[in-house]
């Protein structure tokens, strides 16, 4: 867990975020679509400001800042999987967004992601060029 980085993670999964102006309809067609239970909510500079969730975003007009709710916490992309294992059960949550040096939406990392990544055997053809 202290060799392999949240970035590492992440690289894995899709990037798949919104605007706070995004019409809820187009929010939910989206999570519909790629089978998301949320979605992040990022600014012009692409830095996550909360998410909206899936059931929320069902059959609703308005934009996404009307639903937004804000993350407890994030992580940073350099940061190895004990700390953000740490962070997410200290926060008790299944999932967080991680950023980048400038503080910008890489992705969401999760405990299932985690473990997917390290049943994968990415972590050894890593540690093992």
């Amino acid at each position: 867990l202290l060799l392999v980085q949240a970035g590492d993670v992440t690289d894995q999964q899709p990037t798949i975020t919104v605007r706070r102006s995004t019409p809820l309809e187009e929010a939910f067609g989206t999570m519909d679509e790629n089978d998301m239970r949320s979605i992040t909510v990022v600014d012009e500079d692409g830095k996550p400001l909360g998410f909206v969730k899936r059931r929320e975003a069902r059959n609703v007009s308005g934009r996404c800042e009307e639903r937004l709710h804000t993350f407890k916490v994030t992580g940073k992309a350099e940061e190895n999987l004990r700390v953000v294992l740490s962070k997410l059960y200290e926060h008790n949550t299944v999932w967080m967004p991680i950023v980048d040096e400038e503080g910008r939406y890489s992705g969401e990392i999760s405990q299932d992601y985690i473990a997917d990544y390290l049943s994968s055997g990415r972590t050894r053809r890593r540690l093992n060029p």
